[in-house]
């Protein structure tokens, strides 16, 4: 029997400095699938296949390692439709280095959706960037905004189910 092929491809990639839940969150789209998981230059990438309003959407979810240098990265990023840009609401570090270094940078150069997304929303008694800090920067830059806890499955389920409406809007 021939394998019906997908008629939507995309990619997303997820940014972050260490140890904010990017792994983490991919495990989240690839969670008792199939998975096919690769790796390359520090980056490493999984491609999911979901079906969803009759369309079958191939993704290819890339996790960039953790690394600070988001330079490397800057022509790879260009090629991606979605790019979640990941903090942990309990590191005030991981806020700033990704809305100073990443999100004005992404923001100028290229013309992909854009996801800010602060993580660990169960740690609430050790968080230090708070729910409108995160809301006003991604209405500063006309981004979508959510606010999960990856480990826990908190709020991933609704952001896993707009990036493939989003998807299947876009398409």
């Amino acid at each position: 029997m021939k394998e019906d092929k997908p008629n939507i491809l995309k990619r997303l990639i997820v940014l972050g400095d260490s140890n904010v839940g990017k792994t983490t969150l991919l495990k989240s789209f690839v969670f008792n699938k199939e998975d096919r998981q690769y790796a390359f230059y520090n980056i490493e990438f999984h491609c999911q296949v979901y079906e969803k309003d009759n369309q079958k959407i191939k993704l290819f979810l890339f996790d960039s390692f953790g690394q600070r240098s988001f330079k490397f990265k800057k022509n790879f990023m260009i090629k991606c439709n979605f790019i979640v840009l990941l903090y942990d609401i309990t590191n005030r570090d991981s806020f700033d280095s990704i809305c100073i270094q990443v999100i004005s940078q992404i923001y100028k150069e290229s013309n992909p959706i854009i996801i800010l997304i602060g993580n660990k929303c169960d740690l609430e008694s050790k968080r230090q960037v708070s729910f409108k800090e995160g809301l006003d920067i991604a209405n500063q830059y006309g981004v979508f905004f959510y606010e999960v806890s990856a480990l826990k499955g908190i709020r991933v389920d609704e952001f896993i189910n707009d990036v493939l409406n989003k998807i299947i809007q876009i398409s």
